[in-house]
């Protein structure tokens, strides 16, 4: 769609949310094309998937401000169920994609934007970049998965604080929690960031990537069965086999 653009470069997918008038708001639309997005990169041939995804927007103000209140504001309380469940539908795919991915946030992170950068892999920002759950001020509360996935990235007590009182929080706290892994100076210093681990994981062992992706995509009760499981398929992997053989030959690995 116009407002979701797709682009690939080398072995990278990017996916740009490109509706700055709206600050990149997201609508039932949008969310339904991530949706598809992550969910048809799921569906596709392992060799034929890219080896790293980027979620990024238009603009400096806003990565993502939020869902878009002027749709939800006309939605019916049926209706409204129906946004919450495409973004929480979206967020899963982007959990579940066996494809590393990567947020490049440049500007507020507020609500859905929020819930997007957390449902991703990994987390990059520029420093004047801010990140908060502020639905409480509309009379609402997160609905993307922001009382669960957020949580599980810097705990109950600080994703409750953030729902509760709706606070802004610098990139640089960000960081301190664990919401977001690393702080760029800049636009420039977010991109080559971003682009060198785009390049690690080009490197890396897909199979192994895939089966880290699968195991934290289940809830933490059923992980352990899910690692003994993941871990065997990998030890007999043709990957598996050549990286145990390249260290002990003291030499880079080469992965299928």
């Amino acid at each position: 769609m116009s407002t979701l653009l797709i682009s690939s470069e080398g072995t990278t997918l990017t996916v740009t949310l490109d509706r700055p008038a709206q600050l990149n708001a997201m609508g039932i639309d949008e969310l339904d094309a991530i949706r598809q997005v992550f969910t048809e990169l799921a569906e596709t041939v392992p060799a034929d998937r890219p080896r790293a995804v980027v979620v990024r927007s238009t603009g400096t103000r806003a990565f993502v401000a939020g869902a878009d209140i002027a749709e939800m504001a006309a939605a019916s309380s049926d209706s409204g169920e129906r946004i919450s469940r495409a973004g929480q539908a979206a967020m899963d795919s982007i959990a579940a994609c066996p494809v590393p991915v990567i947020a490049a946030v440049d500007g507020h992170a507020l609500g859905g934007g929020c819930e997007l950068a957390a449902a991703c892999d990994l987390v990059y920002a520029t420093a004047n970049s801010l990140f908060a759950l502020p639905e409480v001020g509309l009379g609402l509360i997160p609905c993307f998965g922001g009382t669960y996935r957020v949580a599980a990235r810097i705990g109950d007590g600080r994703a409750r604080r953030m729902a509760l009182t709706g606070e802004r929080v610098a990139a640089a706290t960000a960081e301190e929690w664990g919401l977001i892994d690393a702080v760029l100076p800049d636009a420039d210093g977010l991109a080559a960031a971003v682009g060198g681990q785009a390049l690690a994981f080009s490197r890396a062992s897909r199979s192994a990537l895939a089966a880290v992706k699968a195991a934290f995509a289940l809830p933490a009760p059923l992980r352990a069965v899910a690692e003994r499981t993941l871990f065997r398929d990998a030890l007999a992997h043709a990957d598996g086999q050549e990286g145990m053989a390249a260290f002990l030959s003291k030499r880079a690995p080469s992965f299928r």
